[in-house]
């Protein structure tokens, strides 16, 4: 047997099926799963409540309205307009970090459109100043409000400068 091992373990040579280990095959386990059921409806909606009110389990539910126990967690929790502690904590969390960017943004613009008064003031020419505004991240609408131009106008005289659109 030794004697045949090694000649089958030659670079090139194939592996005889005697020496070869056993193929193994994974299969997926669909069996158990239950297929995707329709969206819930307003009838799915009534019977979960209905359900609830006689006191039964999400999986009991579920089993009875053709849908899994955490769907109907879920929908039951929306239904009922429940907001779960990390729910609360992370629409904090997103208000505070856009609340801060719009803050941001306005500070930057507010100055943009600062600089851009005072360097016409001082008699340099208004498409060059707008195109300051613009890389100093100035919206374009911002800057044709202040000027009484319109959007379009600001991004025609700031294309060709730049080489490209915003």
């Amino acid at each position: 047997m030794l004697a045949a091992m090694s000649l089958a373990c030659h670079v090139g040579e194939p592996t005889p099926p005697s020496l070869a280990a056993p193929r193994i095959t994974y299969k997926r386990a669909t069996a158990d799963r239950r297929p995707m059921s329709a969206p819930w409806t307003a009838e799915k909606d009534k019977q979960l409540l209905q359900l609830l009110a006689k006191g039964l389990t999400a999986r009991q539910i579920g089993e009875r309205i053709g849908m899994g126990r955490n769907a109907v967690i879920g929908r039951s929790a929306r239904l009922r307009g429940l907001v779960f502690p990390y729910q609360a904590r992370r629409q904090k969390r997103d208000q505070a970090r856009r609340r801060e960017r719009e803050l941001k943004r306005k500070r930057e613009t507010d100055a943009a459109l600062t600089a851009m008064r005072r360097a016409i003031a001082k008699g340099i020419a208004r498409d060059d100043a707008i195109v300051a505004a613009v890389e100093a991240r100035a919206t374009y609408q911002a800057i044709a409000d202040e000027l009484g131009l319109t959007r379009q106008r600001i991004q025609q005289i700031v294309a060709p400068v730049l080489g490209y659109r915003r």
